[in-house]
């Protein structure tokens, strides 16, 4: 009998052969799963929303929940990726896909994705920016000491953390005053020698900004492994922004 992480690897490959349009469905089958795409118009008939099922045969036990389709449309040399995420009955979709051009699939992983919203949102130093324009020279004679304080408080970094549901990974992401950022990931012992792959995702659309399989390496602390990256000031990330991150057993690889 064939197991459910078998299922997937057929899904894999199926789902990389898959190319669709907004007038054009697909649907391939394989041995034990089924894969089908069914774009549709939306109301305003400028974009399209897509419906993707993939459907284990012969009743098959599948954990689809969590897994990362990756939904990419190239122009002569330029793609954007978008990502969606499979329920528990293997269904995912996307909204507001633009019209032209032709999509392909991929299932890059065979792990859930781990899923932290809204890790970067406006800049405070915008919207405080934009406040003080409201302020009278009057005002600011009276108060220099409150002055003081925003410019302190605005030379600190946005701190954001988090870790998984079992508590095995932590994630640390810090955003200096001029944009820089350094994400940080801690994790047990079981993960030693492994990888994480490292998304930042625009929260409303789903649009891919950023990504990087990140190296774990010995933490300093006993039984620990860790990693870390920073972006420059000015990544080009469109907020707000999700955290994605599926952590990779050291004999995973990415779809290829």
């Amino acid at each position: 009998m064939i197991s459910g992480v078998e299922v997937v690897e057929e899904t894999a490959r199926l789902i990389k052969q898959i190319r669709f349009s907004a007038n054009r469905p697909a649907y391939m089958e394989g041995e034990h799963v089924a894969v089908s795409v069914d774009p549709r118009w939306s109301a305003d008939n400028k974009t399209i929303d897509v419906f993707i099922t993939c459907y284990a045969l012969g009743n098959q036990d599948v954990d689809w929940e969590g897994l990362r389709i990756n939904i990419e449309q190239r122009n002569e040399e330029r793609s954007v990726t978008w990502l969606s995420f499979l329920n528990r009955r293997g269904q995912a979709a996307r909204n507001d896909l633009p019209v032209g051009g032709e999509y392909s699939l991929s299932l890059p992983y065979r792990v859930k994705s781990q899923i932290a919203g809204r890790v970067l949102s406006i800049q405070e130093r915008q919207i405080r920016s934009r406040g003080s324009i409201q302020w009278t020279e009057q005002a600011e004679e009276t108060l220099p000491q409150s002055r003081a304080v925003n410019e302190e408080a605005l030379a600190e970094p946005t701190v954001r953390e988090g870790r998984t549901p079992d508590g095995s990974i932590q994630w640390i992401l810090k955003e200096s005053a001029d944009g820089q950022l350094e994400i940080y990931f801690e994790a047990q012992e079981r993960f030693a020698g492994g990888q994480i792959a490292v998304s930042l995702v625009e929260a409303t659309s789903g649009c891919l900004q950023f990504s990087r399989i990140l190296q774990l390496i010995p933490a300093s602390k006993p039984g620990r492994w860790e990693g870390r990256f920073s972006l420059g000031p000015s990544p080009g990330v469109k907020r707000p922004c999700d955290l994605i991150f599926e952590p990779l057993p050291p004999t995973d690889k990415e779809s290829t």
